[in-house]
């Protein structure tokens, strides 16, 4: 036999409230990285994106390198062009130029 609450039922309510507003939409974008892994970035995270220089670690395959809110950067394989191009299509990320 469980213990009765007096403000169990009220709690209750409270709780289905809350989980009912908590949907998370999150949309993700995949992009490679220059040995074939996939790199899935959050496109509302992206603050910033650069062609990748040559004397740089990233190695010869890497095209553009992108850098997130957090200050982490991703070099990956794509161009900048189409980094940016997959970035506009966000909804999030229309001032993005």
């Amino acid at each position: 036999m469980t213990p009765h609450f007096p403000f169990q039922g009220y709690f209750m309510r409270a709780a289905m409230y809350s989980v009912r507003w908590c949907i998370i939409a999150l949309r993700l974008i995949e992009f490679t990285g220059p040995a074939g892994q996939a790199i899935i970035l959050n496109p509302s995270q992206v603050v910033a994106i650069r062609e990748a220089r040559s004397l740089e670690h990233f190695g010869d395959e890497v095209k553009c390198v992108i850098t997130t809110a957090d200050g982490r950067f991703f070099g990956v394989v794509q161009s900048c062009d189409e980094v940016r191009m997959r970035l506009m299509q966000d909804p999030a990320n229309e001032g993005l130029q």
